[in-house]
């Protein structure tokens, strides 16, 4: 094994679990009552790991941005935009007409055509590899950025101005008249996830004082209870757009995540900053088998819906910690046992 940078094997792995426990509370989180207890405990489980996604970002931010790592177009096209390519394909094919059959019972022309559809969107899960690879493709201007610390701390804190303070800021009654006068300074270079992506590989590179630490720290607290009253809100203001599977999205780009993510980011760097390490062989390979288990996640998460097993089933107190459970099992195993086919390890996992 080469040598790694431990935490942040441990971050991938946890961000990927996170992400399982956010799509097993969904089922409960968009069924239960806002008013009853079942979604309160929901909602907690879903706020408690929203930053799965950022995290992942950031760790691949700093994976990429990386100056001793050469990368140019050709290395992002032909080696990392093709295996996101080739797992897209597979994966986008198996859910599409794994739903398609289930809806139609049957292989006919309607199923096919809805298959079809449903596999150019892909399945809700796969919007990140849609992301990472608009990440991917900008690279190699953002390693230009990062080789100055300077002009990389006016890079973050512009896009957490133009691309997470101002969106979320507009998402409330009044100030939601102002999206124009954004729109049209375009500013989209700072927009979207590369505020993680430049912020993960700073974070990685350069030591904050203890003052700015504590600071972050506490803020990051504060923000796990925003996180669950702003969800409150919203859900409240617009319960069409945020109580859905695209509420993810919108909610990894507002300030308290990206404020917990950060913090998150920080105690394992902190903590389990064990760099150079050869002794973690075990979470080396989880790691290893954290994509994969990402990928193939939902599809259990659908199996054990099919056989009565979901969230919404009993106390989601209970039941959202055990199917999560069962699904992580069953999605890293399943990840080790595909890793073991010829191929499939290269181009689908």
């Amino acid at each position: 094994m080469e040598n790694r940078v431990i935490y942040l094997d441990i971050l991938r792995i946890i961000s990927i679990i996170a992400v399982i426990f956010i799509h097993v509370s969904m089922e409960s989180w968009m069924n239960f009552s806002m008013n009853s207890s079942s979604w309160q405990i929901s909602n907690v489980f879903n706020s408690i790991s929203r930053f799965a996604v950022p995290v992942l970002i950031m760790v691949s931010g700093v994976l990429f941005l990386n100056p001793r790592k050469a990368i140019d177009f050709k290395s992002i096209f032909n080696k990392y935009i093709f295996r996101i390519a080739t797992a897209f394909i597979f994966w986008s094919a198996l859910y599409a007409l794994f739903n398609g059959i289930l809806l139609y019972k049957d292989i006919n022309i309607s199923m096919l055509k809805f298959s079809a559809k449903r596999f150019i969107i892909g399945e809700y899960h796969m919007w990140f590899l849609y992301t990472i690879v608009g990440m991917y493709i900008i690279t190699p201007f953002l390693k230009k950025i990062v080789e100055n610390r300077k002009l990389t701390e006016h890079f973050i804190i512009l896009s957490f101005i133009f691309g997470i303070l101002i969106p979320t800021l507009q998402e409330f009654p009044i100030l939601n008249k102002t999206v124009f006068i954004s729109d049209k300074l375009n500013l989209f270079f700072f927009f979207g996830y590369s505020f993680y992506f430049v912020l993960g590989y700073y974070l990685f590179s350069y030591h904050l004082s203890k003052p700015i630490k504590n600071i972050l720290y506490i803020l990051g607290i504060l923000s796990f209870i925003v996180t669950l009253l702003s969800t409150n809100l919203l859900v409240h203001y617009n319960k069409i757009k945020y109580l859905s599977t695209d509420y993810g999205y919108e909610i990894n780009l507002m300030p308290h995540i990206a404020l917990i993510s950060v913090v998150i980011f920080l105690t394992f760097k902190d903590k389990l900053n064990l760099e150079k390490s050869t002794k973690h062989n075990f979470i080396f390979k989880l790691s290893t088998l954290s994509f994969g288990a990402y990928l193939i996640h939902v599809l259990f998460i659908k199996i054990l819906s099919l056989l009565g097993l979901s969230s919404g089933l009993f106390n989601p107190l209970f039941s959202i910690p055990l199917i999560s459970s069962i699904v992580i099992l069953l999605s890293f195993f399943s990840s080790y046992l595909l890793s073991k086919v010829p191929y499939v390890n290269k181009y689908i996992l």
